[in-house]
Parts: C-alpha cells; sequence; structure tokens
C-alpha cells in the first residue's frame, strides 16, 4: 500500500513514502529512537569527540546549520548516552551501516549498544532508521581505480542494504511501531559528484542499494504481521527539491554553503 507523509513537520523529507504492510491510518507515537549517520545526527559526534567535530561554529554541533529532520518531528531526543526510556539519538555523522565499534559507531552497533543499555521497542515507538552513504563513499575511490568498478560497488551497496534490512527486520521483530526508513538521494546531483567522472558510478551504487533496500523490506520487515514499515523516498525527493528549489525557499542547489574556510552570507537559501 502507498501512502504519503505529509505536515509542516517533515517538509520536503515528507514528498514521498512507501508503506509496506501493517496500518495506513493515523498513528500516534509516545517517542522516537534514531539510528543513522550525519543526516540524523543531533549532536552526538561533536559530544564524542569533546567539541571538535564538527567545528562549530559555523556547524551547529551537527552537520548542518541547525536541526536535523529528525528533530522537527515534535520529540526531544537525548543524545546517545542518555536514558533509553525516553526518546533518544544514536546516529553519528560518518556511521556506516556495519556492526564497527570504532567512533563513529556502525549502525548495528548502535542498535546493539541501545539493546545493551536495556533499550526495548513498543507498539507505540517511532524508529527512523537512515543510512548507507558512507559505506558507498568509501567504497568508491577502490572501486573507481579497480578493473571492474561496477563489480566491485555491487557488494558494498547490497552489503549496506542488507545490514540495514537486518536492523530494520530486528527492530520491526522486537515490537516496534512503526520503523521509517529513508533510502538515498542521486549522487550526481550533490556538490561532491557533479559533474565529475565519479558521478555514473555514484549513482549506480545509490540505486543499487535503493532497489536491495525496498527489495528487503518487502521481504522480510515489511511481510511480519503487524509491522508498519515506512519507506522515505529520499531519492525521489532529491529529484523534485533539484527541480523546484524556489517551492521550498532554495535558491543554490549546487554549491555548498560552507567550503572548509568560509560561509556564505545566507546559509539558509542553500541545499548543501
Amino acid at each position: 500500500m502507498s501512502r504519503f507523509i505529509t505536515g509542516g513537520a517533515v517538509a520536503a523529507l515528507a514528498l514521498a513514502a512507501c508503506a509496506f504492510a501493517g496500518s495506513a491510518s493515523a498513528q500516534t507515537y509516545n517517542r522516537l529512537v534514531v539510528f543513522g549517520d550525519s543526516l540524523s545526527d543531533n549532536g552526538n559526534l561533536y559530544l564524542i569527540w569533546g567539541g571538535t567535530q564538527p567545528p562549530s561554529p559555523p556547524y551547529a554541533r551537527r552537520f548542518s546549520n541547525g536541526p536535523t529532520f529528525v528533530e522537527l518531528l515534535g520529540f526531544n531526543a537525548a543524545n546517545f548516552n542518555g536514558s533509553v526510556t525516553g526518546s533518544i539519538n544514536y546516529a553519528f555523522g560518518g556511521s556506516r551501516t556495519d556492526a564497527s565499534a570504532g567512533v563513529p559507531f556502525g549502525m548495528l552497533n548502535q542498535l546493539s549498544r541501545y539493546t545493551a543499555a536495556g533499550g526495548r521497542f513498543s507498539s507505540t515507538d517511532l524508529v527512523s532508521v537512515l543510512g548507507g552513504a558512507n559505506d558507498i563513499f568509501q567504497g568508491l575511490p577502490a572501486a573507481g581505480a579497480s578493473a571492474s568498478p561496477v563489480a566491485a560497488i555491487t557488494p558494498v551497496a547490497t552489503g549496506a542494504a542488507a545490514n540495514i534490512n537486518t536492523l530494520v527486520n530486528t527492530v520491526a521483530g522486537a515490537g516496534a511501531g512503526t520503523v521509517l526508513v529513508t533510502n538515498l538521494p542521486k549522487l550526481s546531483l550533490t556538490p561532491q559528484f557533479r559533474g565529475t567522472a565519479a558521478a555514473p558510478l555514484a549513482d549506480y551504487a545509490v540505486t543499487t542499494f535503493n532497489t536491495a533496500l525496498q527489495t528487503g523490506l518487502t521481504t522480510t520487515a515489511g511481510a511480519r504481521p503487524g509491522s508498519n514499515i515506512i519507506m522515505m523516498d529520499l531519492f525521489k525527493i532529491g529529484d523534485t527539491l533539484a527541480a523546484n528549489p524556489g517551492l521550498f525557499g532554495i535558491t543554490n542547489i549546487t554549491q555548498t554553503c560552507f567550503n572548509g574556510v568560509t560561509v556564505c552570507s545566507n546559509p539558509d537559501s542553500y541545499f548543501y
């Protein structure tokens, strides 16, 4: 079944969603649990690195100039070292999807740390899961330099999708009411890859990841009786933003506001 997530709280990130199994009716959530990378990090990496990364200012203790999208959902989620009985965010900037125990913790390790601290899931929980880009970023240089770039990057992308599906299946099986899973955007639209020779391989990795992710969600977690798995289609949203940035108050969709040295004069009008 399909449905749209609407409302100002999620803004552009709520343009399109596809729900796998479960009820499409309105749901009330008592708390939020977050696993992910920099797109969801509410200051965890800054905290664990003693306030050195990301440099703030110009950042806001996050990899942005303000709250990340999960902070706009109406919950006051504690950092990773907070109480696991309330809303809590385990996302770290730079995290891969794996079980890496080093900083930044891999997403499967984030889940392990949450449960090891006594964290549980209930039918009134909203769980956000967003990751996979760092696996691809770190795999692209070696894949691009190999004799067969596509063959080299494919297991990186499918492996990352398998990790996300494992996490989602575990969370859903443990009783989480709703799991919001976000796929990856087209990397050729980003300043890092726009117009570069690496852009086609980066986009191939993303589409491979997204396809494997959706297939896994449909056949595993989404097939569980009572599961409510929602996939936020960031790939589609990215195309929509790139084609109509003005609709979202954005004037620059191609360049970075912060180049590592100086910050643009109007950060809120930059998408990157």
